[in-house]
């Protein structure tokens, strides 16, 4: 039931940013892919079954284990920050080197790494590295202020995660549009739009909040 409502959640928060890079012209239909209808079908399952598998993999490690823990040794609002940093950072950590099998040695493992977290300094992936700090600030919330509040997470996460894949099928992103700013070159989608709308849902659920008596 929570999954659904999550999912549910997830898609209402998420659509008005496709609805705004589309009526903007960030977003175009890309009209070179087969527009029937098993095809679109195909898409829509395929998609659905990977964003859930995500989801499924993803939360129970952040908005579970992670948050859980932190909270017993700090404040819930600290536990969130800290989660949401590493949250966003997995997602960057890269490393471009490629290192043939006969060339491995005993502290290959550690260069890769290494380079994997100089990525993080990358001027490039700021806006995206933001949107998705803001991302995991947003399912934290909703970990720690609804109680058992894990399957919520896992359905928004799970179709916030669909939507964006479905997008980068769908659609091409338009390099002449005067807006391109509002997204970043991670995925078409995740930027500064995102960061402002979920900062102001962020701000909203504080406000909703405090003059309800509770407190973050």
């Amino acid at each position: 039931m929570q999954i659904r409502q999550g999912f549910g959640l997830g898609f209402a928060t998420l659509l008005p940013v496709f609805i705004v890079l589309y009526l903007l012209n960030v977003n175009v239909i890309d009209a070179a892919q087969p527009w029937t209808t098993a095809w679109v079908s195909k898409k829509l399952v395929i998609e659905l079954l990977l964003a859930l598998l995500i989801s499924f993999l993803e939360e129970p490690l952040f908005r579970g284990l992670m948050i859980t823990s932190l909270a017993k040794k700090m404040s819930a609002n600290s536990a969130i920050l800290i989660s949401a940093f590493y949250y966003a950072a997995l997602h960057f950590l890269d490393s471009k080197t490629q290192i043939p099998a006969q060339d491995l040695k005993l502290f290959s493992g550690f260069q890769l790494f290494a380079e994997a977290l100089l990525h993080l300094l990358n001027p490039e992936i700021l806006s995206a590295f933001i949107a998705l700090f803001t991302v995991g600030v947003f399912l934290g919330l909703l970990r720690t202020h609804i109680k058992a509040s894990l399957g919520l997470c896992i359905g928004c996460h799970a179709a916030w995660v669909w939507m964006i894949k479905l997008s980068k099928t769908f659609f091409n992103t338009n390099p002449n549009s005067d807006y391109l700013f509002l997204i970043s070159s991670y995925d078409g989608v995740i930027g500064p739009l995102v960061t402002s709308w979920l900062a102001i849902a962020i701000l909203g659920f504080a406000w909703y909040r405090r003059n309800k008596g509770g407190r973050l």
